[in-house]
């Protein structure tokens, strides 16, 4: 999808995440290096509903590359006070992270850490 690529290159992440949304390249929106604002401001979308929406549509292969994206999301769910999402997020970094499959050991030992901290 360049239109969201351009964007994203452009540090304009929260339009790529909503661009790539709409044409179904989770793995560029999974992809994105998403900080401050621009993870409150997804995070909040429709009330959460984006989020809800991209891990109800998300293939559970391409989710499970990408367990950085959990738990920023779920970082944000807890300090939201909304703690279903919380849960839900959470519960599926740890099976991921539980299952090690892809993940370089250094890369493995910090998101079990930040894991852990949650």
């Amino acid at each position: 999808n360049r239109a969201g690529t351009v964007l994203a290159q452009g540090g304009d992440a929260f339009h790529a995440a909503k661009l790539f949304y709409r044409t179904g390249d989770f793995e560029s929106l999974l992809s994105l290096s998403l900080e401050g604002q621009e993870l409150w401001d997804l995070a909040a979308l429709e009330e959460g509903s984006f989020l809800a929406s991209v891990l109800d549509e998300c293939p559970k292969d391409v989710m499970g590359r990408h367990p950085e994206f959990l738990l920023a999301f779920a970082f944000q769910e807890l300090l939201l006070h909304r703690k279903a999402p919380f849960r839900h997020l959470f519960d599926m970094a740890g099976s991921i992270l539980s299952n090690r499959k892809g993940i370089e050991r250094e890369r493995l030992t910090r998101l079990r850490g930040e894991h852990a901290l949650l």
